[in-house]
């Protein structure tokens, strides 16, 4: 029996996974994910998904099924899969196409967007347009909504998670869920032992975060205006920061919800802490609630309860065309449960093919013989004239 694991995953205060729910189905439809998508809005009270972001693939299914179910939710495309796609059409490895994409997807704000897509445009023409058929807005941060403070544009952690459970999905269904609910257990188990450890006001992250910004925020050359606000300078461009609603012209701190080089210059200057300007999500208070609880031990099955319910027997296998993922001469694979790579990924190295050595003879130069055997290599063919010579003169 075969099928597809779907998966919804989070972040943590500290930018670490924390997966929400996983569930196996037949086929990747938009029925299934129209179930799914159903399930974890009800599980999580998301109403129309006001407030709450989505990043994914492509997949139809998955866009329809939120569509539907979370009409208001910010659904973002993943850059890394547009940027597959635009590869496999316009360029190889090793070109600047990837490096014109992701500072695109990484614009903070309008102008920083149109300087990187006029970048594009003098580097490829039908690359721009191409780009602008792909609805920026879904994965631009110039075009994301302020409020949520979340600046992801790709869906890698489902790969990473991916990854983790690779002995799990080599298992049947029961045990591959169990063994999924136990990875998952004890790693919520293990953060809530780091998050009660923790003594800074913000997180972890927040403070590599900050810590990467002080060099420039030192630099930054600082004048005083009236409503708390300040104009910030930094390699020849001024920016207006504004402490008391926390926003900068970059936008990289309304996005964020850490402060950018330009506000926590003007922290610096004022002599404040700048944790104390640090967005509510990304605090150890709010790291510790997501982590107090976890998931509860599963039992046996021989304490599930049984119901009236007829046994679940094995459904038919739905036409899926192609050949099968990991399968090669109607064998299976043993890399059949990874991931299968895009075009554009890195290939699996081959080792070599080891070539047959032919022996020569070091004395006469023939060969499949060596010096050893050469004498009787040269007696094998006399002995075989010989005898031809006597058998025609008996007859």
């Amino acid at each position: 029996m075969k099928g597809m694991l779907l998966v919804a995953l989070g972040r943590d205060a500290d930018n670490a996974i924390y997966p929400i729910a996983w569930a196996v189905v037949q086929v990747e439809n938009t029925n299934n994910w129209l179930w799914f998508v159903k399930k974890i809005k009800d599980d999580l009270g998301l109403l129309n998904g006001e407030g709450f972001i989505m990043v994914s693939d492509r997949q139809k299914g998955l866009i329809k099924a939120v569509q539907t179910e979370l009409p208001e939710i910010e659904h973002r495309m993943c850059v890394r899969h547009i940027y597959t796609n635009l590869m496999g059409k316009h360029g190889k490895k090793g070109t600047d196409l990837k490096l014109h994409v992701w500072n695109l997807a990484w614009s903070y704000n309008e102008p920083q967007y149109y300087e990187n897509l006029d970048r594009i445009f003098n580097y490829d023409s039908q690359l721009h347009e191409d780009v602008l058929k792909t609805n920026p807005k879904s994965w631009y941060r110039a075009f994301f909504k302020l409020g949520n403070y979340c600046e992801d544009v790709e869906n890698n952690s489902t790969e990473s998670w991916n990854n983790t459970i690779l002995k799990a999905r080599d298992k049947p269904y029961v045990p591959m869920l169990e063994m999924i609910a136990r990875q998952s257990m004890v790693r919520i188990a293990k953060r809530s032992v780091i998050t009660l450890d923790h003594r800074s006001l913000c997180t972890p992250y927040v403070i590599e975060y900050l810590e990467e910004e002080l060099e420039k925020a030192s630099a930054c050359v600082v004048h005083r205006s009236t409503n708390n606000t300040f104009d910030a300078r930094i390699g020849g461009c001024s920016y207006r920061v504004n402490l008391e609603t926390r926003s900068c012209t970059c936008r990289r701190w309304d996005i964020t919800g850490i402060p950018c080089e330009h506000a926590y210059g003007v922290i610096l200057s004022k002599k404040l802490e700048v944790q104390d300007y640090v967005c509510h999500w990304f605090r150890t208070a709010m790291w510790r609630r997501t982590y107090s609880e976890g998931i509860i031990p599963l039992r046996g099955a021989r304490f599930w309860p049984v119901g009236e319910e007829p046994r679940v027997h094995q459904a038919p296998e739905p036409p899926q065309p192609g050949r099968k993922k990991g399968e090669k001469d109607g064998k299976r694979g043993n890399n059949s449960k990874k991931r299968k790579k895009g075009i554009n990924e890195s290939p699996t190295k081959k080792k070599p093919k080891m070539l047959k050595r032919i022996m020569h003879c070091s004395q006469c130069g023939v060969a499949n013989h060596n010096s050893r055997f050469h004498k009787k290599a040269q007696q094998a063919p006399q002995r075989d004239s010989s005898q031809v010579e006597s058998s025609q003169a008996q007859e």
